[in-house]
């Protein structure tokens, strides 16, 4: 996705094993078996999602209600969906390319909306946070690592930063 509207998009490079289909009037790319997918042409990040089963993405095209999508003829990200042992690993990197922080997420199956910047995770999974700044460049605190397991559920509002478990 772009990070403003109607501004460039990130590349993204997808590998997968069995199959790929895109339905362009739908705009739905379906990917199966062993799919790992890395962000690309970002210096001052890393993210990579990998599943078993397969990865759904939705596009959203021009005159479309999602946002994020600016101008005639602009397709960006409406949706994925990630199945059968999901990882996700996205971190934040300094100038010498080593980790600021960084997120390790590993669970059954994972959706994220663009327009509401909402990830669900349903059923039980696990998430490893890490903090690499130095004191004076963080809020008290917030330095270090935490890890976090659940059995319900993970539901993570990026317009808030909230995060909210079931059964955790």
């Amino acid at each position: 996705p772009a990070p403003k509207a109607g501004g460039a998009g990130t590349p993204v490079r997808i590998v997968w094993n069995k199959a790929m289909t895109y339905n362009g009037k739908a705009l739905l790319a379906t990917f199966t078996d062993e799919v790992h997918a890395t962000l690309l042409g970002k210096e001052d990040q890393h993210s990579e999602l990998t599943c078993d089963d397969g990865l759904t993405v939705k596009l959203a095209g021009s005159g479309s209600p999602t946002a994020g999508v600016g101008g005639p003829g602009k397709v960006g990200l409406a949706q994925i969906i990630a199945n059968g042992h999901v990882r996700a690993e996205g971190s934040t990197l300094a100038k010498d390319g080593k980790p600021i922080t960084r997120l390790y997420l590993e669970a059954p199956r994972l959706t994220y909306a663009e327009a509401t910047h909402t990830l669900e995770i349903p059923g039980a999974g696990n998430m490893l946070l890490e903090d690499f700044r130095t004191a004076g460049n963080t809020k008290a605190g917030s330095r270090g690592q935490t890890a976090i397991a659940w059995k319900g559920g993970l539901a993570y509002v990026g317009a808030t930063g909230e995060s909210s478990f079931e059964k955790y």
